[in-house]
């Protein structure tokens, strides 16, 4: 049963568990849409298409092209790219479209987390300033995080949690001014 989304994230409810799942593969086809339509403009009009440019010299026409099949390859793997978050009753595992052995940690009969912001502001703020931090047994950090872009995200994140499990959170909500 899928509880909801969540930025990028989708949270679901089966027997095994909650399943935290991220998925890009719609963002990141918008990306290959935009970087094939760059394609097409630069071999149309650059030095080797059919309505050349004077201005544009091959050498400029090919490494124009060579960093837009880079992009491609990117928007590609972006694309493939999945990480899933498995809550059981006794641990939590990651797996990643790279590593499917995945990360696991043991957990009690609470779920344990801590949310971390990362400081900064205008051009110095990360793309993702809030962390969602899994904690083990003995309420260690671990390696194992959900990335936001709003506070409002991770409020409605560990709402939805907190409508299948036990969630205990340390660091939330923030203190006033603390961004």
């Amino acid at each position: 049963m899928r509880l909801g989304c969540v930025e990028r994230y989708a949270i679901s409810q089966d027997t095994q568990g909650v399943t935290i799942s991220m998925r890009q593969g719609g963002r990141a086809a918008g990306f290959i849409v935009v970087t094939l339509g760059m394609m097409g403009v630069v071999w149309r009009w650059g030095p080797f298409g059919p309505h050349a440019s004077s201005g544009l010299s091959p050498a400029a026409g090919w490494m124009a092209y060579g960093f837009l099949w880079l992009f491609l390859l990117f928007g590609v793997l972006g694309a493939c790219y999945r990480e899933e978050w498995l809550i059981a009753p006794e641990t939590v595992t990651e797996r990643t479209s790279f590593d499917q052995t995945g990360k696991q940690i043991a957990r009690g009969a609470t779920l344990v987390l801590r949310v971390r912001q990362q400081p900064g502001r205008g051009k110095d703020r990360p793309i993702f300033p809030y962390e969602v931090v899994f904690l083990d047994n003995g309420r260690n950090d671990t390696s194992l995080a959900l990335e936001f872009q709003l506070d409002t995200s991770v409020d409605a994140c560990l709402k939805l949690l907190r409508l299948a499990l036990p969630v205990d959170v340390e660091g939330w909500p923030p203190t006033h001014g603390s961004l």
